[in-house]
């Protein structure tokens, strides 16, 4: 395989973990209340709970999985508009990820409660994230070689790393679904 090649297939992947992590860092940096509609009441509040009707066991892995796999619907659709859509999106979660670590150290949280409850699926969840906007960006390779060099990619050696991006993506969000599930709750038990 040629060097430009190699390179090629790395880019989405790359550019995908460069948006989640712009993402982050100006939401870290931006406080929640800038928006339009400012803050919520409970915005800061360390004893808010999560809006999510709690559910044990089966009933929230079924939830979160089925909230992750939504999320993979819409990163994977954005090859429709060359993968752009799908580093909008990836930006976004990087910026709500970075509001809620921001809101959470406000209320007066520890950078070690904060790591522990995000750390463990969320650096799962968000590679998945990003193996699936790497298929999605898809497009933009395939439109970036006809314009470039004149050739149609369509090669299985381009299909085989698709599939396996994106078969590496689901079982990552399917173990960061099943680790949010049953190990972050337990993380929480120690720190209450």
């Amino acid at each position: 395989m040629p060097m430009n090649e190699y390179r090629l297939n790395k880019i989405p992947f790359l550019l995908a973990v460069c948006c989640i992590l712009a993402g982050y860092v100006i939401g870290k940096s931006t406080p929640i209340d800038t928006g339009p509609a400012g803050a919520p009441e409970h915005a800061a509040d360390a004893n808010t709970l999560l809006p999510r009707v709690f559910l044990d066991g089966h009933d929230e892995w079924k939830s979160i999985i089925g909230t992750n796999l939504n999320v993979c619907t819409v990163l994977l659709t954005g090859g429709l508009s060359l993968g752009f859509m799908s580093m909008a999106n990836l930006a976004w979660i990087g910026l709500s990820t970075g509001w809620v670590v921001r809101s959470a150290l406000e209320s007066g949280m520890s950078w070690e409660r904060v790591a522990a409850l995000t750390l463990p699926h969320g650096l799962l969840e968000l590679a998945g994230f990003a193996m699936m906007a790497a298929v999605g960006c898809e497009g933009f390779v395939i439109v970036y070689r006809k314009l470039r060099y004149d050739d149609w990619s369509f090669s299985l050696d381009r299909i085989s790393l698709n599939f396996r991006r994106l078969t590496m993506g689901l079982l990552l969000v399917l173990a960061a679904s099943l680790v949010e599930t049953y190990i972050t709750g337990q993380i929480a038990a120690i720190f209450n």
